[in-house]
């Protein structure tokens, strides 16, 4: 078994060399069975979520810092409506900007006074539909003890519960019996008769033994809120399941799976459950055509039928109000106009977007994570477990170079082939950092005792401020005069300007001597 793996890594990994995408096609028999299952099952999740079933996946991710692209490459791959990941290591301004390629950062916690930890959560923008919240448990969340951050998706459907997710780490240095009381203190706080809650993530209790005193006390808590855990297999090398997805009994759920994928000493866990959303109607875009000849010239054929001076003489002849006269000769018009420009209803769906991640890569990743499951199952320590293992994380390099290669021409092609290179570049900068800049948060301001959240008088008060802080400047400069107002400044005329009118033609004379290359924003 030990050969066969490292023939198979020396194939891809001659000379330590980047590999083109193309030189990955020879492994597609060797995983032809992976990747079909997998294809086929992520083949329907656009069809999955209008049957309203969400996508969730869990990775202790250990440091997303250097790990951002395999885990847009999973995302690719599995396509979770929310991704959770504990153990991210970041501070709170790092994470709060990192963002996931097609999705947004919602909630996250980070450690202030010691290193690494942490827990983030990310939802799918093809969520947006949904008013997605953060739910902030910072009061219960204690370094070590318990790092939560947590996100209610509200559903439109007033007779349909809410959805809960929280991402919770435990870290082993924590103390259990604190993690216990301020586990309870979240589910006491959360309305479970309103809400259908979900809870991923390390809390380092291995479910596996049963006869442990924590494990007992887990379940305990989880069996008095009517919840239960979906993950049953080792999500750890060391055969431990620590890493759980727990869901209300009453919660339906398929295709639970936990993922070799060696982007850390954990396995990452991923499940379909059943969801009563609402989805997002399809947008009506009304329009008219007017520039088209044909439909002018009849409208003016059928205003020329019109015998308006009848329509006049009856209005007379009747001694009606002004207003029917109006009406009338308003109401012909619309009909012509509404007959010559009818107009035309689309409906704009959206748009699968088109990934970056290749079939070959795709393929390289599925042997990647055969290679690492034979590799956690080799028991013995020897010169060729050291060179496949060796090998392996030189595999993992080259993969990781040639998905960066795939993302940045991915990219590049996104800015090329836009007109509004800027506006595109700030989209994608968005899009990296993980926010919405249609969702922003409503901005607030104090002023005089004074809350202000109307967008132009907080304009209006802004402008208003730092005007009076140019006149006081302006006011203590010339604080030794004897009398301020009566201080005037004196200005001397050094020479005139004429005005002398310019004729069109010399405007577009003078218009050709300018340069044609585009500016900064595409305006020629």
């Amino acid at each position: 078994m030990g050969n066969n793996n490292q023939d198979n890594i020396k194939n891809v990994n001659n000379n330590n060399n980047v590999k083109t995408v193309n030189e990955l096609g020879s492994y597609r028999q060797t995983n032809n069975i992976t990747r079909k299952r997998d294809e086929n099952k992520n083949k329907n999740i656009y069809q999955n979520m209008e049957h309203k079933e969400i996508r969730l996946y869990h990775q202790n991710i250990q440091g997303i810092k250097e790990k951002i692209i395999r885990v847009e490459e999973q995302s690719e791959i599995y396509k979770p409506s929310i991704i959770c990941l504990t153990e991210h290591f970041q501070k709170k301004e790092n994470i709060e900007v990192t963002g996931i390629k097609g999705y947004k950062h919602i909630a996250s916690y980070a450690r202030v006074n010691h290193i690494r930890g942490g827990s983030v959560v990310y939802a799918n923008n093809n969520l947006n539909n949904l008013q997605i919240e953060e739910i902030d448990f910072t009061k219960y969340s204690e370094e070590f003890n318990l790092e939560c951050s947590g996100m209610r998706i509200k559903t439109k459907d007033k007779m349909e519960d809410n959805i809960i997710v929280l991402c919770i780490y435990r870290s082993t240095q924590g103390n259990l019996n604190k993690f216990f009381e301020l586990f309870e203190c979240i589910l006491n706080e959360i309305n479970f008769s309103k809400n259908k809650v979900i809870i991923c993530g390390d809390l380092n209790i291995n479910f596996l033994n049963k006869e442990d005193r924590n494990t007992k006390i887990l379940n305990d808590i989880l069996e008095s809120y009517n919840m239960e855990n979906l993950i049953g297999k080792p999500t750890r090398k060391e055969k431990t399941t620590i890493d759980y997805i727990i869901i209300g009994k009453e919660m339906k759920s398929r295709n639970i799976e936990v993922i070799e994928n060696g982007l850390s000493d954990h396995t990452a866990q991923c499940v379909d459950i059943e969801m009563k959303l609402v989805n997002k109607s399809e947008e009506i875009i009304k329009s008219r055509s007017l520039g088209n000849e044909e439909s002018i010239n009849n409208m003016q054929n059928e205003l020329n039928k019109v015998n308006w001076d009848k329509i006049i003489d009856e209005y007379i002849y009747k001694n009606d109000s002004i207003d029917f006269l109006y009406e009338n000769i308003n109401s012909k018009l619309l009909t012509i106009f509404n007959e010559a420009f009818p107009i035309k209803i689309m409906k704009r769906r959206n748009k699968k977007p088109k990934g970056w991640l290749t079939e070959e890569l795709k393929e390289h990743s599925f042997l990647m994570n055969k290679i690492y499951k034979l590799m956690n199952k080799m028991d013995t320590e020897n010169k060729e477990t050291e060179l496949i293992k060796c090998q392996y994380d030189n595999m993992k390099k080259i993969h990781k170079k040639n998905l960066e290669i795939s993302k940045n021409k991915y990219l590049q092609d996104i800015i090329d082939s836009n007109k509004n290179q800027n506006k595109t570049m700030w989209s994608l900068f968005f899009e990296a950092t993980g926010k919405d800049k249609t969702n922003r948060n409503k901005i607030s301001l104090k002023y005089n005792n004074e809350i202000i959240e109307d967008e132009k008088e907080l304009t209006k008060t802004f402008g208003r401020y730092f005007i009076d802080s140019v006149k006081d400047k302006i006011r203590n400069n010339l604080k030794d005069s004897t009398d301020v107002e009566n201080n005037t400044i004196q200005y001397e005329l050094i020479s005139t300007m004429n005005l002398e009118p310019t004729t069109p033609q010399e405007i577009r004379k003078h218009i050709k001597t300018l340069p044609s290359n585009n500016g900064v924003e595409d305006i020629t």
